[in-house]
């Protein structure tokens, strides 16, 4: 998956010179460069010498023994860029095996938003190739989507400078019809409390409103007759 000219960097968790030589030795071309958990805390303690170290390499992979401790120790950096550190089993008998593995596998990492995007190939790849992996990738990450296919919309493929090609497409789930009135109400009430907010009045219709209006001038009209009556038979005794 990362072509020779590509730079990984590899985090071990040995501090010995005679390790880090053994793994260089393997002559993986792609690796460029090996950091140890020592370099890593003092070499690259500082913000600006962690964001070079990330501008250097296009792949990070770490010996799974210290997979748990390098989040902390690179910062949110690498979080933001998507390159933290892929698991590498160093403890294997054939490193070289696992790194080479590590070198031609994709990586999927669920996120918080809506959307993922999963490297399945290179654009000199043949396309019976891309299409293969293409196959492979989508069989293995719908599994590992919470909800599985219920819960994927749309696939599409792009390359880093192209407009997404989309593949596959579903349309959302349809909503719940409640047609119990009462039960209607129930769930809005339920709503509403939950969301903390007071329940308002609905506004009073234009229909009974007009009413009202009427209502209040005929009481108006009788209150002044009943003044005038009054006035008439307050002069008429005097």
């Amino acid at each position: 998956m990362y072509e020779e000219t590509a730079s990984v960097c590899l985090i071990v968790k040995p501090t010995q010179t005679e390790y880090v030589e053994k793994l260089m030795a393997f002559g993986i071309p792609q690796i460029k460069e090996i950091v140890t958990m020592d370099q890593l805390k003092k070499k690259y303690k500082s913000y600006e010498s962690k964001r070079q170290l990330l501008a250097m390499h296009d792949l990070f992979l770490a010996d799974d023994r210290v997979l748990a401790s390098l989040p902390e120790l690179l910062g949110v950096k690498f979080f933001n860029a998507k390159k933290l550190p892929a698991p590498v089993n160093l403890m294997a008998k054939d490193q070289k095996k696992e790194l080479t593995k590590a070198l031609s596998c994709t990586f999927y990492r669920q996120t918080k938003g809506t959307c993922n995007a999963i490297k399945v190939g290179l654009t000199s790849m043949a396309a019976t190739q891309l299409a293969d992996n293409i196959e492979d990738v989508v069989a293995a990450v719908s599994q590992l989507v919470p909800k599985k296919w219920e819960n994927i919309q749309s696939i599409g493929i792009k390359t880093g400078t192209s407009l997404t090609l989309p593949i596959y497409n579903a349309l959302p789930m349809p909503p719940t019809v409640i047609t119990d009135s009462s039960a209607a109400r129930m769930v809005v009430d339920q709503a509403k409390t939950a969301s903390g907010k007071k329940t308002k009045k609905s506004p009073m219709s234009r229909t009974a409103a007009d009413k009202a209006i009427v209502a209040a001038a005929t009481v108006t009209k009788k209150n002044a007759r009943s003044k005038g009556r009054g006035r008439a038979a307050a002069s008429t005794k005097a």
